[in-house]
Protein backbone atom coordinates (compact mmCIF):
# COMPACT_ATOMS: atom_id res chain seq x y z
CA UNK A 1 0.00 0.00 0.00
CA UNK A 2 2.90 2.38 0.80
CA UNK A 3 4.33 2.21 -2.83
CA UNK A 4 1.04 2.21 -4.18
CA UNK A 5 0.96 5.25 -2.17
CA UNK A 6 4.16 7.05 -3.45
CA UNK A 7 3.27 5.74 -7.52
CA UNK A 8 -0.13 7.80 -6.42
CA UNK A 9 2.06 11.33 -4.99
CA UNK A 10 4.94 10.62 -7.97
CA UNK A 11 1.89 10.91 -10.42
CA UNK A 12 -0.02 13.49 -8.86
CA UNK A 13 3.44 16.06 -9.38
CA UNK A 14 3.75 14.91 -12.52
CA UNK A 15 0.53 16.13 -13.58
CA UNK A 16 -0.12 18.99 -10.94
CA UNK A 17 3.71 20.70 -10.54
CA UNK A 18 5.72 19.45 -13.27
CA UNK A 19 2.75 19.73 -16.24
CA UNK A 20 3.91 16.33 -17.21
CA UNK A 21 0.45 15.43 -19.63
CA UNK A 22 2.58 13.42 -22.05
CA UNK A 23 4.15 10.60 -19.74
CA UNK A 24 3.25 10.82 -16.49
CA UNK A 25 2.54 7.24 -16.09
CA UNK A 26 6.01 5.72 -17.26
CA UNK A 27 8.11 8.76 -15.05
CA UNK A 28 5.60 7.65 -11.61
CA UNK A 29 6.61 4.13 -12.49
CA UNK A 30 10.11 4.98 -13.13
CA UNK A 31 10.13 6.99 -10.12
CA UNK A 32 8.94 4.27 -7.66
CA UNK A 33 11.41 1.41 -8.84
CA UNK A 34 13.96 4.21 -8.64
CA UNK A 35 13.57 4.76 -4.61
CA UNK A 36 13.37 0.71 -4.34
CA UNK A 37 16.61 -0.14 -6.76
CA UNK A 38 18.37 2.68 -4.39
CA UNK A 39 17.32 0.83 -1.30
CA UNK A 40 17.96 -2.25 -2.22
CA UNK A 41 20.95 -1.25 -3.61
CA UNK A 42 22.23 0.08 -0.21
CA UNK A 43 21.06 -3.09 1.06
CA UNK A 44 23.21 -5.20 -1.12
CA UNK A 45 26.32 -3.19 -0.86
CA UNK A 46 26.11 -2.90 2.93
CA UNK A 47 26.26 -6.43 2.96
CA UNK A 48 29.35 -6.58 0.75
CA UNK A 49 30.93 -4.08 2.77
CA UNK A 50 29.94 -5.84 6.09
CA UNK A 51 30.14 -9.53 5.41
CA UNK A 52 32.14 -9.75 2.46
CA UNK A 53 35.00 -6.89 3.00
CA UNK A 54 33.96 -5.72 -0.80
CA UNK A 55 35.99 -2.42 -0.79
CA UNK A 56 34.60 -0.65 -3.79
CA UNK A 57 30.38 0.12 -4.91
CA UNK A 58 31.58 -0.01 -8.54
CA UNK A 59 33.23 -3.83 -8.72
CA UNK A 60 32.12 -5.50 -11.92
CA UNK A 61 29.93 -8.04 -10.05
CA UNK A 62 27.97 -5.17 -8.31
CA UNK A 63 26.82 -3.70 -11.74
CA UNK A 64 25.94 -6.80 -13.28
CA UNK A 65 24.01 -6.93 -10.09
CA UNK A 66 22.81 -3.80 -10.57
CA UNK A 67 21.95 -3.94 -13.43
CA UNK A 68 19.50 -7.12 -12.78
CA UNK A 69 17.96 -5.63 -9.75
CA UNK A 70 17.46 -2.24 -11.80
CA UNK A 71 15.25 -4.54 -14.41
CA UNK A 72 13.35 -6.50 -12.13
CA UNK A 73 12.12 -3.84 -10.22
CA UNK A 74 11.08 -1.84 -13.50
CA UNK A 75 9.25 -4.82 -14.85
CA UNK A 76 7.60 -6.11 -11.17
CA UNK A 77 6.58 -2.26 -11.61
CA UNK A 78 5.42 -2.06 -14.58
CA UNK A 79 3.20 -4.96 -14.38
CA UNK A 80 1.76 -3.66 -11.03
CA UNK A 81 0.96 -0.15 -12.12
CA UNK A 82 -0.74 -1.44 -15.50
CA UNK A 83 -1.91 1.98 -17.02
CA UNK A 84 -5.43 1.05 -17.81
CA UNK A 85 -6.36 -1.19 -14.75
CA UNK A 86 -4.20 -0.60 -11.69
CA UNK A 87 -3.71 3.18 -11.93
CA UNK A 88 -7.32 3.68 -11.96
CA UNK A 89 -8.38 1.52 -8.80
CA UNK A 90 -5.20 3.48 -7.29
CA UNK A 91 -6.31 6.77 -7.87
CA UNK A 92 -10.25 6.05 -6.69
CA UNK A 93 -9.11 4.77 -3.65
CA UNK A 94 -6.74 7.58 -2.53
CA UNK A 95 -9.39 9.86 -3.65
CA UNK A 96 -11.47 8.98 -0.54
CA UNK A 97 -8.59 8.98 1.80
CA UNK A 98 -9.21 12.14 4.39
CA UNK A 99 -6.78 14.94 4.24
CA UNK A 100 -5.28 13.96 7.98
CA UNK A 101 -4.38 10.34 6.59
CA UNK A 102 -2.83 11.58 3.17
CA UNK A 103 -0.68 14.24 5.35
CA UNK A 104 0.34 11.54 7.63
CA UNK A 105 1.56 9.09 4.55
CA UNK A 106 2.46 12.02 2.22
CA UNK A 107 5.63 12.35 5.48
CA UNK A 108 5.76 8.56 5.29
CA UNK A 109 6.95 9.11 1.78
CA UNK A 110 8.97 12.34 2.45
CA UNK A 111 10.97 10.27 5.92
CA UNK A 112 11.55 7.39 3.05
CA UNK A 113 12.90 9.51 0.35
CA UNK A 114 14.76 11.26 2.71
CA UNK A 115 16.25 7.88 4.37
CA UNK A 116 17.02 6.46 0.92
CA UNK A 117 19.38 9.51 -0.30
CA UNK A 118 21.23 9.12 3.37
CA UNK A 119 21.09 5.57 3.46
CA UNK A 120 23.21 5.52 -0.06
CA UNK A 121 25.15 8.78 0.77
CA UNK A 122 26.09 6.43 4.56
CA UNK A 123 27.58 3.77 2.59
CA UNK A 124 29.40 5.45 0.21
CA UNK A 125 31.05 7.76 2.80
CA UNK A 126 31.68 4.74 4.67
CA UNK A 127 33.43 2.74 2.10
CA UNK A 128 35.79 6.03 1.16
CA UNK A 129 36.57 6.66 4.44
CA UNK A 130 37.15 2.68 5.75
CA UNK A 131 39.58 2.00 2.75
Amino acid sequence: MFFSYLFYRIFWWNIKIVKNSAYPYIASVIGVSFFQVLNSQFIIDMIGVLFFDKRWINETDSKILGFIVVTVFLFINFLVYQKTKSFNIIKMKFNYWSNQKKKLFDILCILYIATTIFSISYISYYIRNRF
